[in-house]
């Protein structure tokens, strides 16, 4: 207990987090009885310090840690609350789906995107039925090249468009939009046809001038670096501009655990600090110099934040790395754990949906296996030389990191790169390198003399490092994929992993009984569901943005019927994730022998259903009554009205094309009927005979 009492902002931290979770999974507009509770639990905490003698208050600490337990949880689930706008965007939804007209701001960097520019953008007035009405709502704008000439931050347009919800899944997939973009506040998109440009008033004229800045080192950049990849990624990892990175190259770092160099991101921020820290460390033998030392790095750090535009991952590393400095400043020995739990709290405070962010999450648990593994692991071997220092610093590194990362990379990437270490020895050194000549091209911009040379290094390190870890993809079993885990085997893997530390680290030998227990239940709970993976026959209807797939799944087999515009990027996009998640290894198509094709549509056998699609609503009537149909699927042509007596099968799926198909309220509980939206991803599940 004593040891727990020296890290005060972690506990904090972890109730803070808490009321956070709870505004986020509990579901709830009012903000009156969390009110209520912040302030009576403050209110006791004061009058128990004025009127109660403080040294017996703070002698019984129970009863101030609750009270300040409490206080914290209260104002983390207020704070999430408020700046929630999702109740929001449900009460505009009538007047949002209706409008044709609107005008926004564009307050994000552009994107492109194959043929279109993704934007993020602020609705400030829609055009209803009645007039102009004023909203404030942030929204992802979609606009195709060549409707405007690279639209810019700050730029206002009035948009002829509608503004659609964004899709969501509800089936397992490897990215779900609705609840990624719900994170960021954005429940709108829009594909506007026709918009006109009325003025440019940026809402921070130094984000303004840093984008313009920026733009400018990109094309500097690319006069001299010709190499498509490495101007990708001198882009991506100098500027954070992610947009030049091709698929192939993501794959190369994915699979070889280097992903998070192809951006700017809290290595390479944390690699700066280090460096600034190495150069301007005699700075302090001034007088005044650790102030000197403070204000020189900060200045710098700031600036290169700037420049990227403030992207959210090299905002929340600034201020991460900044608290670390002032750490170091005021105090030659200061406990990182406290000050890693502040920069959360602060970053959180600021914006606690931050907490949903994959890039916030892997870099506070990589930051923690760093402070804590790897001392412990370098403990094990002391090099006598300084390059086996080095080597054994970064490979100590990586094995920390990896290790307190792996199982929440498992349940978001379904991957792990098995020669990592080798990886590790590869990048670090080079990305110091990239990182360097980078910034000395970003100083000597203006200069050809001097950039020239500088792209021509830089240029051949990044393909240095991208031919080198081509190299490592290759070795046979250098990455396992498509392990796919579920947030209950997440929390086991962490437990357990917490208890091998706590035994190892602190000599707790009597958790080696509950790590037993925890260890066979695991293993139980995976047979178990191992067993249910190969007794399971079911049917899967996919529905992706108009487009239908059907999986027959038998066991760790699946045999698919796709559209023909599904071809196998989209089936491995879109299709192969759920199956996967399923326990199934083995894709075969269904022959032609298993469809029969009639004039109004399509009767599908797969695994032990028949699936009938149709397309023509005047023979819904007749065909329903059809005996072992165990699903119907109705694709209308054309616009159209049907109720209850259309609907005769016990599943049907009204794949809706068309805005204006309709369908009564008022239908029997025994059909199981789900209409699916033109932007939409569903699946249904027929479960068949075990």
């Amino acid at each position: 207990m004593e040891h727990w009492v020296s890290y005060p902002f972690v506990r904090f931290l972890l109730f803070f987090l808490s009321g956070i979770l709870f505004a986020i999974f509990i579901p709830g507009e009012s903000l009156t009885g969390l009110y209520i509770g912040l302030i009576s639990c403050s209110a006791i905490y004061l009058l128990l310090l004025i009127f109660y003698n403080p040294q017996l208050f703070y002698s019984k600490n129970i009863f101030y840690s609750i009270l300040c337990s409490m206080t914290l949880f209260f104002s983390g689930a207020i704070i999430t609350r408020q700046q929630d706008k999702e109740p929001e965007a449900i009460n505009l939804k009538t007047e949002l789906n209706s409008c044709g007209y609107f005008k926004a701001k564009i307050t994000g960097e552009t994107e492109r995107k194959g043929n279109f520019y993704k934007i993020t953008a602020r609705v400030e007035k829609i055009k209803t039925a009645q007039s102009w009405r004023t909203v404030d709502i942030d929204i992802i704008l979609w606009i195709k090249n060549g409707l405007v000439d690279a639209p810019f931050y700050g730029q206002t347009y009035l948009f002829n468009g509608s503004l659609t919800r964004i899709a969501g899944a509800n089936y397992y997939k490897s990215f779900d939009p609705q609840k990624y973009y719900r994170y960021k506040n954005i429940f709108y998109q829009s594909t506007p046809f026709k918009l006109i440009q009325l003025d440019t008033i940026p809402d921070s004229y130094i984000i303004y001038h840093s984008l313009v800045l920026k733009d400018y080192f990109s094309r500097r950049f690319g006069e001299f670096i010709k190499d498509k990849e490495s101007l990708g990624i001198t882009e991506g990892v100098i500027l954070g501009k992610r947009d030049g990175i091709s698929n192939d190259v993501r794959d190369i770092y994915s699979g070889t655990g280097a992903m998070h160099l192809l951006s700017v991101s809290g290595l390479h921020i944390g690699l700066l600090y280090q460096l600034l820290l190495f150069l301007l460390n005699p700075l302090i033998y001034l007088p005044r110099g650790k102030l000197i030392r403070f204000i020189s790095i900060s200045s710098l750090l700031i600036s290169y934040a700037l420049l990227t535009g403030l992207v959210p991952p090299v905002l929340r590393s600034t201020i991460m790395f900044l608290i670390f400095l002032i750490a170091k400043t005021i105090s030659k020995k200061h406990n990182p754990y406290n000050t890693l739990a502040i920069s959360a709290l602060v970053i959180l405070i600021y914006d606690p949906f931050t907490i949903a962010d994959i890039g916030f999450q892997l870099t506070y648990l990589a930051m923690g296996g760093l402070i804590f593994l790897q001392p412990k692991l370098s403990g094990f071997y002391e090099p006598k030389r300084w390059l086996d220092t080095q080597i054994w610093t970064i490979t100590t590194g990586g094995i920390a990191a990896t290790m307190i990362t792996f199982p929440i990379s498992l349940y978001y990437f379904h991957s792990f790169p098995v020669y990592f270490s080798l990886s590790n020895l590869l990048v670090a050194p080079l990305s110091y390198a990239i990182l360097w000549l980078g910034i000395l091209g970003l100083i000597f911009s203006r200069t050809d003399l001097v950039l020239k040379p500088l792209c021509y290094c830089l240029e051949k390190t990044i393909w240095l490092m991208n031919e080198g870890l081509r190299y490592i993809l290759k070795i046979p079993e250098s990455v396992i994929r498509d392990i796919y885990i579920d947030m209950h085997h997440m929390i086991f893997l962490y437990t357990l992993m917490i208890l091998l530390i706590l035994i190892f680290s602190a000599k707790k030998i009597k958790l080696v009984i509950p790590l037993l227990i925890l260890s066979i239940l695991f293993s139980g709970i995976v047979i178990y569901e191992k067993i249910i993976v190969c007794r399971q026959r079911d049917v899967i209807v996919f529905f992706v943005k108009g487009k239908k797939a059907i999986a027959g799944v038998n066991g760790r087999v699946a045999e698919i019927y796709a559209d023909s515009t599904f071809n196998e990027e989209k089936l491995k996009f879109e299709i192969y994730p759920a199956l996967l998640s399923r326990g199934v290894k083995t894709f075969n198509f269904i022959k032609p022998r298993n469809f029969r094709k009639l004039k109004f549509g399509n009767i599908i056998r797969c695994g032990n259903k028949n699936i009938l699609t149709v397309t023509d609503k005047t023979i819904l009537d007749p065909i329903s009554y059809l005996p072992g149909i165990d699903l119907l699927i109705y694709e209308p042509s054309s616009k159209g009205n049907f109720g209850e007596f259309d609907l005769k099968a016990e599943n049907v799926v009204i794949n809706k094309k068309y805005k204006k198909v309709t369908v009564d309220k008022i239908l029997s509980k025994n059909i199981n009927l789900h209409v699916t939206e033109s932007n939409e991803y569903f699946a249904l599940s027929i479960e068949g005979d075990q």
